[in-house]
């Protein structure tokens, strides 16, 4: 898995490099929330460059289990907003969305793992929130000029969160 196929998923240059720039799909859709960063980033930015380093550090040890439970379960991340994310299980049958809990519940076991985190500079408590739904989901690629932005909608997606 490279970060190109993080910040933009393997499906979407898929289905563009098939010159396809909108469908549906079936799936299984996860949302994973993260509370406790707002407080995190107030305290360690006051730390300066250490402090930046710091909170990047501690958002790598939270969200590399998150995001590796995506991956290793046949998803992919649809985008991230804050300190959360969407992901999608392509498929229509029950593989999908055991393929979806099963990641919830690694997600789960992470966050709780992970409950008190400690830095030099404190230690900081963190819960996340995990959803899971399925049914049609929606894509698109918008472009603009030579920028390209994928959306994924639909009830499916509005439901796990």
């Amino acid at each position: 898995m490279s970060i190109q196929h993080i910040l933009t998923p393997r499906f979407i240059l898929q289905q563009q490099a098939a010159g396809k720039q909108n469908g549906r799909l079936q799936a299984a859709t996860l949302f994973v929330d993260i509370s406790g960063f707002t407080a995190v980033t107030e305290a360690l930015m006051q730390h300066g460059k250490v402090g930046a380093e710091a909170l990047a550090d501690v958002m790598q040890a939270i969200f590399t289990p998150l995001i590796t439970a995506v991956y290793e379960r046949g998803g992919f991340i649809a985008g991230f907003a804050g300190d959360a994310f969407t992901a999608i299980f392509p498929g229509s049958g029950k593989r999908a969305k055991a393929q979806a809990v099963t990641a919830a519940w690694q997600m789960r076991q992470a966050l709780a793992a992970f409950a008190d985190h400690s830095t030099s500079f404190g230690t900081f408590s963190f819960t996340g929130r995990v959803g899971v739904a399925a049914g049609p989901v929606n894509w698109g690629i918008l472009a603009g000029g030579a920028q390209r932005t994928a959306y994924f909608r639909g009830r499916a997606v509005d439901l796990c969160a």
